[in-house]
């Protein structure tokens, strides 16, 4: 999905350097959107389907061979967890984590988030293969989690309202619900199929005590199966409906012909400090 054939031919006719470049990668694809934070505006977007390696290494020379004015690297797995941050141990990284995760030394390495809007670090893993691929094609980043981009968004919108999150990925889900201006429950889950989606949230909403009948789930979301799966959750879901972007960012029209679920992590990015 693209709004323009490539993000070089945009740049024939402006300034890489007055920009910035968020970039969301997942094992199965990759998408780049470009800001421009005086205006407080996303400009364009391409994504590709990531395949092996070579896929990786081919998007990234063709599309972000410039010269931004800043990267970020949002990174998109099920591997993170978030701690408090007044009871979080910086020289216990490693045996917090383990705790939730397996974590291997040799091909992983871990990273941590600060989430300021609630007090929070996220710590996940990436492998040394996407470490040593970003470092040899950028020369200064910043790397992320996509969690911590949804949960930044999430919280930077000025609706207080009590709202539950669903974010579809191939093969795993994060719930978020947020109450009071207050985190109520984060989480993620793998799984197989519909039912297995199904299952997920409504144990979350037993858990919770959400009412079915008046609760809307926002569904945001980029895999296969997005709309089998939004069909199939509004068979047993009264309010369901497809999320919007981040409500405090400007995107420019020529985004319009991409719907509004799509790539929410990479947006809300930009609301990351």
């Amino acid at each position: 999905m693209n709004t323009f054939d490539n993000v070089s031919a945009y740049y024939e006719s402006s300034n890489s350097h007055l920009h910035d470049a968020y970039v969301l990668v997942s094992d199965i694809q990759i998408a780049v959107g470009v800001y421009h934070r005086k205006d407080n505006r996303f400009l364009i977007l391409k994504s590709q389907p990531i395949l092996d390696p070579e896929d990786f290494k081919s998007f990234v020379n063709y599309e972000l061979n410039f010269p931004f004015k800043s990267v970020k690297v949002v990174v998109c797995n099920p591997f993170n967890a978030l701690f408090p941050e007044p009871l979080f141990d910086k020289t216990k990284v490693k045996e917090l984590y383990t705790f939730n995760h397996t974590f291997n030394h040799i091909e992983e390495e871990l990273v941590t988030d600060k989430i300021s809007t609630i007090g929070a670090i996220n710590v996940y893993k990436i492998s040394v293969l996407l470490r040593e691929l970003l470092n040899s094609y950028f020369q200064s980043y910043q790397m992320i989690h996509y969690s911590t981009a949804i949960l930044q968004g999430v919280f930077s919108e000025r609706n207080d309202d009590a709202e539950i999150h669903l974010f579809l990925n191939e093969d795993f889900l994060h719930i978020v619900y947020k109450e009071d201006k207050l985190l109520r429950l984060v989480n993620s889950y793998d799984f197989d199929v519909q039912e297995d989606v199904l299952y997920y949230v409504l144990a979350v909403y037993e858990q919770l005590g959400l009412n079915l009948k008046t609760q809307t789930l926002y569904v945001h979301g980029d895999c296969v199966r997005f709309v089998e799966l939004f069909e199939f959750l509004k068979k047993y879901i009264m309010e369901v409906t497809l999320a919007e972007r981040p409500s405090n960012l400007i995107y420019d029209i020529a985004l319009d012909s991409i719907p509004e679920h799509l790539f929410y992590p990479l947006f809300a990015a930009a609301l990351c400090e």
